[in-house]
């Protein structure tokens, strides 16, 4: 567990290093990682784990829902 929370916070870390210096107060507050090696496994046909693609990263974007209606909106 504690191995997919560093590969979690590393690859935000990393993302961050890209991001224009505009946007990094927003995307430390509204984007989280979450490393899913250990609570969400993958298996390959023969049902064993298949530990390569079970080492991921899920990022979650945390907005309002109508701040995204109005930015949406916006773009039509």
């Amino acid at each position: 567990m504690k191995l997919s929370q560093d590969r979690s916070r590393n690859v935000l870390e990393t993302c961050f290093g890209y991001t224009p210096e505009s946007l990094i107060e927003w995307s430390i507050s509204t984007i989280t990682a979450n490393g899913l090696s250990f609570s969400k496994l993958i298996y390959n046909d023969i049902g064993e784990e298949d530990a390569s693609a079970s080492r991921r990263v899920e990022f979650t974007i945390h907005v309002g829902e109508s701040e995204s209606i109005d930015e949406i909106a916006e773009t039509l």
